[in-house]
């Protein structure tokens, strides 16, 4: 049995993701207020801009088929509305039938404004007339078994369905860790800094690069010349330009007229390698520094160029959304955007009521200057139910009823959808369970970032004798007084909180009622994922609250009470490792073996897996006492790691401690720096061989540990 086709608007995760796709025309809504803006943006934006043709874009769509269902190569026939027959001046797709005298035996045909919408009308199509589902690789992969045969595919009624974009703009990448034509922030050789030694500014305030001051006249021409030496390089593919200005690093001068100077210059280097330049920023830096960042300041920066020159992306909407509290970012188009994930941890975490009405809300708001949608995540593969739901937000121009009412007649919704589609059959445990993820995991509403801090995978580097004697009573989550993603300062006296947001006891209710489904779900690929998932994060949660009554009794000096709960964390760590080598997706070997496959050489090979190992751990810049200000920051729960790095890294810890009580001494913070740290950069520089493939079964551990720890 497969769902029917949901009357007014089904949902779409987007199977092309492009970085930015450029769409013909704005929705009625936003083109009602900044005009100009839009034609601006639109003129620019395609330019000189090569386009691909029809053919090429066709066969770019059956190509995804080719790699997605080869089964069914020709069944489908792609077609690009090259004329603006089917989707007029804006942009859609349309699924509809063949008819008899359909050639190589296609029966639907899929025609859109560009491959992107072909594709995505080709997901439409086998999510909601075949119950398909399609996942990351890593999170349970595609889920193809309910599609028909060739010759059966179900029918699309009367003429076809049409489905057009709300908003003309998608935006897929995260820049946080990557170096894009960053010219107010260009690190400048041994020359340059001879020539413009006056100008050039190592101010540490700005971490470990030399800056050119934006009012140097060669500020303009180094941008210009690498704008140049950019389009030399690649071709002539692009006129829009991300450039981040002070992303966590604070002007030198709160003065308007030198952060628009500022803005001034950096758009007058792009548009002199590039007269069509459209400069792209991102805005965390008006939430991340909230407080310098004023009306004043934001406008300054935000017209400090010509209108329609630059798009913002409101880089954390889905918690902290800018254009609410900046008049629509003051008149400047704008992208929204979800971020969700930092550091590629391993969390279930979201805001699915954010995801499917503030994209709506924003675009729908007076004087609306939103151009698109986007996200912003510095990791993939977890989660999808987020994934899920917040690409479809492309394609919906209404808000998604993640969760309806029981008492309401009407088609299924959205969750239980999923939930069938994700699984290959219905189940009401899953069901169930699901209804309460939905208001617990998923439903974050604290406007925290969510950055995993569990014990187990960032273990607090602190004295526990400079830690308040009321921890037990400390089982609250505490907000950090900065926004940014990492501080580069010292190590904070006081202890840090792991972020919870949600009733332990229901997710944990949750988790049962999904090992009551295993005997008719264990089969699924995309039901091990998300039950390990699950077991993982009530165990993590669990590990947290043992080393807090490890540290109450310690304080307490209460050694047995120490020795009890050292065991129990440890042995957490141990069995979570046993849990996750139970599923492909939580290896640390594949990760590793990845980064070797990529090399050329011995010696490249040595190199990257170094780098690999490095940037899950310490990420290089430690000392022999003090560790890397980002340590942990990409932390993973992956088996391989949690045995091998964060249970020898804990061990030592509660070792030194119940050394220090049996003998009534102080805990020396430093002396475990120096023998964590050394451990550290040992195994960042190891050779030993991790596992790639799953050992043992996934649902007997589950409920092992349920009854263990959690029953």
């Amino acid at each position: 049995m497969r769902p029917p086709p949901p009357a007014p608007l089904p949902f779409l995760l987007l199977l092309l993701l492009v970085l930015l796709v450029h769409l013909p025309s704005p929705p009625a809504e936003a083109a009602a207020g900044p005009a100009s803006a839009w034609g601006a943006i639109s003129a620019a934006a395609g330019g000189r801009r090569r386009v691909a043709s029809p053919a090429e874009q066709e066969a770019a769509a059956a190509g995804v088929l080719g790699r997605l269902l080869p089964s069914h190569a020709r069944s489908f026939r792609f077609q690009i509305d090259s004329k603006g027959g089917v989707c007029g001046g804006s942009s859609c797709f349309r699924i509809s039938n063949v008819d008899g005298s359909g050639k190589n035996g296609a029966e639907i045909l899929i025609q859109g404004t560009t491959a992107v919408e072909l594709a995505s009308g080709l997901h439409w199509y086998l999510k909601y007339w075949c119950g398909a589902h399609i996942s990351w690789d890593k999170t349970g992969g595609a889920q193809l078994a309910s599609v028909p045969l060739p010759g059966s595919l179900p029918q699309v009624k009367a003429t076809g369905v049409k489905i057009e974009r709300p908003v003309p703009w998608n935006y897929y990448q995260n820049m946080g860790w990557t170096t894009i034509t960053k010219l107010a922030g260009s690190t400048i050789g041994t020359a340059e800094e001879n020539t413009v030694s006056n100008t050039v500014n190592g101010d540490p305030r700005w971490c470990c690069t030399y800056l050119l001051d934006p009012s140097d006249a060669l500020f303009i021409d180094v941008g210009q010349a690498f704008i140049k030496q950019e389009m030399k390089e690649y071709g002539d593919i692009t006129n829009i330009y991300n450039c981040d200005t002070f992303n966590e690093n604070t002007p030198p001068t709160n003065e308007p007229a030198y952060i628009s100077s500022l803005g001034s210059a950096i758009y007058e280097a792009m548009s002199r390698g590039n007269k069509d330049a459209v400069w792209l920023m991102q805005g965390w830096l008006f939430y991340s520094d909230a407080a310098f960042w004023k009306e004043p300041q934001m406008k300054a920066l935000l017209h400090s160029v010509p209108t329609g020159k630059m798009i913002v992306l409101d880089l954390f909407a889905d918690v902290k959304p800018i254009w609410q509290m900046s008049s629509q970012f003051y008149g400047v188009p704008y992208i929204w955007c979800m971020l969700h994930n930092f550091g590629g941890n391993i969390e279930m975490y979201g805001v699915l009521d954010s995801i499917s009405s503030g994209p709506v809300d924003a675009r729908t708001s007076h004087n609306s200057t939103m151009v698109g949608v986007g996200m912003c995540m510095e990791g993939i593969e977890h989660n999808p139910v987020v994934y899920e739901l917040m690409s479809e937000m492309a394609f919906r121009s209404q808000k998604v009823e993640v969760e309806l009412p029981s008492n309401l007649t009407i088609p299924q919704d959205w969750l239980k959808i999923y939930s069938y589609r994700r699984y290959g059959q219905s189940n009401v445990d899953i069901e169930k369970a699901w209804g309460i993820l939905y208001h617990t995991i998923y439903n974050c509403t604290d406007g925290i970032a969510d950055h995993n801090k569990d014990y187990i995978v960032e273990f607090p580097d602190i004295s526990p004798s400079s830690i308040s004697s009321d921890i037990s009573k400390r089982r609250t989550i505490s907000k950090m007084e900065k926004h940014r993603r990492f501080i580069l300062s010292e190590v904070s006296a006081s202890l840090p909180h792991p972020h919870l947001w949600y009733s332990k006891n229901e997710a944990i209710k949750a988790l049962e009622l999904f090992l009551n489904a295993g005997n008719e779900l264990s089969k699924s690929l995309t039901y091990r994922y998300d039950l390990v998932d699950l077991t993982r994060q009530s165990l993590s949660k669990l590990a947290n609250e043992v080393y807090l009554n490890a540290l109450n009794s310690y304080q307490k000096k209460d050694s047995n009470g120490l020795n009890l709960h050292t065991k129990k964390f440890l042995e957490l760590i141990v069995d979570i490792d046993t849990l996750l080598a139970s599923d492909d997706n939580f290896l640390l070997g594949p990760w590793l073996e990845s980064a070797k496959s990529l090399a050329m050489t011995e010696n490249e090979r040595k190199q990257y897996e170094w780098n690999a190992r490095t940037q899950v751990t310490m990420w290089y810049d430690n000392t022999k006492i003090e560790q890397s200000k980002l340590h942990d920051y990409a932390n993973k729960f992956w088996s391989g790691l949690l045995k091998s790095y964060y249970l020898p890294r804990a061990s030592k810890y509660f070792t030194r401690l119940t050394r220090n009580l049996q003998e009534n001494r102080s805990f020396e913070l430093e002396e475990w720096r120096k023998d964590w740290i050394a451990y550290s950069n040992e195994w960042q520089s190891g050779k030993e061989l991790y596992a790639v493939k799953a050992t043992g079964d996934a649902l007997t551990i589950s409920k092992s540990l349920f009854r263990k720890y959690l029953s």
